[in-house]
């Protein structure tokens, strides 16, 4: 069912339209630091009310979530997480709690499925400080229980949800972040080396990339059209019917999709990654066509970044927090041709791996891989769902935007745009907030070829602690 694309679809030149971003800085923007966790969580700092709290930066929900001060289960006194206080262990009572003014309003109770589990709350209102920026009067979902798997040894005490629509919820008319701040675009991209820091600017991108504009397709997801992907050339998978949809979210530690594309993908490889890294050199690209059909963009990323090195002791049953981290461990005997049955009650956010080497007596404490979280989701209108979440947004600073629609115009909906830029060689402005301007590639050279004169090993990730959003964890149609 997988054809190649036709010389009609060939993807568009790359200079007519390009966005610069420009050196003068906005008056209506942030930059944060994004703090990394074993390259499978970033967090930056926000203030609510009057406590600090690390949270996720996530493009991927609506809604501002802390945890209250009378949820026994969000203070993770008895955890034995490695995180967080600025590299060190914090031993117990590793969460930040909200602890509601004297006299406040008890809000609406709201149940919402959320990070890898269920939570219950209330809302409350509260100021919301984000760098520079505040929302006076921003609606905040206070966690009182909650079944998030993974949450005590997590780095995060909340979720900074920045997606596109303007209300938090449906069946309300609380605002989103976005909306309350008054801002109608953000960036977010990652350091590509272990243990750099990530960076996220409100209310634009970074200073001196050329940003070129992708078409945002559906309703609920800062998603675009996937029409082809593969090894080399975007012929493996996802070229021909409804294609495929990719949703841009930057609170998913791995890349995804869906277990048939996968294979088809990982069949077209064709060649064993070594175990210890070594033949990183002559793997080739992966190459993402993204965007309409009649105009693609293709984009690349390196071996360096769709390779993952995973610590041994995370390949037994028992060891990763949740289903997807199992299945990924048990598949990496893949390296002897022979995929294992599914472990027994494993999520259908599951994981495959292809791994390169054979087995040894002396097993490294790593292992180099090619991991993909498996989705089991399908778009009606386009097709199988895939996601990009960090390994892409380390390759790649991407810059989410919402053209409002014109006053008075009947039924118009906002142009929704995601924008990616090439971190330029020899630069690395994605680890943390900078200000040194990142210098503009030269006219006629403007590409969204992956970077290629990166040697790095790549980055440690941490399936025990890697994670999926909450509407991906599940089967079957999905709405984008």
């Amino acid at each position: 069912m997988w054809s190649f694309l036709t010389a009609g679809a060939a993807p568009k030149a790359l200079q007519p339209d390009v966005q610069q971003q420009e050196a003068s800085t906005p008056p209506r923007t942030a930059c944060l630091s994004a703090r990394n966790f074993l390259n499978t969580q970033y967090t930056v700092s926000v203030r609510v009310g009057n406590a600090q709290f690390w949270m996720v930066p996530d493009s991927g929900s609506f809604e501002v979530l802390v945890p209250s001060a009378s949820c026994a289960d969000c203070r993770c006194v008895h955890s034995a997480s490695r995180c967080c206080t600025e590299g060190e262990g914090r031993g117990a009572d590793s969460k930040t709690t909200y602890a509601e003014p004297d006299g406040g309003a008890a809000g609406r109770e709201v149940d919402i499925t959320f990070g890898q589990g269920t939570v219950n709350g209330r809302l409350t209102r509260e100021a919301v400080r984000v760098g520079a920026l505040t929302a006076a009067n921003q609606s905040v979902f206070l966690a009182q229980r909650h079944r998030v798997q993974g949450y005590c040894e997590g780095s995060y005490d909340g979720v900074l949800g920045l997606g596109h629509r303007r209300y938090a919820r449906d069946g309300d008319d609380d605002t989103a972040l976005l909306s309350t701040l008054g801002l109608n675009s953000f960036s977010i991209c990652f350091g590509r080396h272990d243990d750099e820091p990530g960076r996220l600017v409100l209310g634009g991108g970074i200073p001196g990339l050329q940003y070129r504009p992708v078409p945002v397709v559906g309703v609920r997801h800062w998603a675009v059209q996937l029409v082809g992907v593969g090894f080399g050339a975007p012929t493996a998978a996802c070229t021909a019917g409804k294609y495929c949809g990719a949703i841009l979210d930057s609170g998913t530690s791995l890349l995804a999709g869906p277990r048939k594309e996968v294979q088809q993908l990982l069949a077209q490889l064709n060649r064993r990654v070594e175990e210890d890294c070594s033949n990183l050199h002559e793997l080739p690209h992966l190459t993402l066509r993204l965007g309409s059909p009649d105009a693609p963009l293709d984009v690349e990323l390196p071996p360096s970044l769709y390779v993952t090195r995973t610590p041994a002791d995370e390949e037994g049953d028992d060891a990763p927090a949740f289903a997807a981290s199992r299945l990924a461990a048990v598949q990496l005997a893949r390296r002897d041709g022979a995929a294992p049955p599914d472990p027994p009650g494993a999520a259908a956010a599951n994981a495959t791996a292809a791994a390169g080497g054979g087995a040894s007596a002396g097993r490294p404490a790593e292992r180099c891989a090619v991991v993909f979280m498996e989705l089991n989701m399908e778009d009606d209108r386009y097709g199988p769902v895939w996601i990009l979440g960090m390994p892409f947004m380390r390759a790649y600073s991407a810059l989410f935007s919402r053209a409002e629609a014109p006053a008075g115009a009947a039924d118009a909906k906002p142009a929704l745009t995601v924008s990616l830029a090439q971190i330029p060689p020899g630069t690395n402005p994605c680890a943390g907030c900078s200000t040194a301007r990142v210098a503009p590639a030269a006219p006629g050279a403007v590409s969204l070829a992956a970077v290629r004169d990166d040697p790095g090993a790549p980055p440690a990730v941490s399936l025990r602690h890697a994670r999926l959003p909450s509407w991906a964890d599940g089967a079957g149609p999905v709405r984008l």
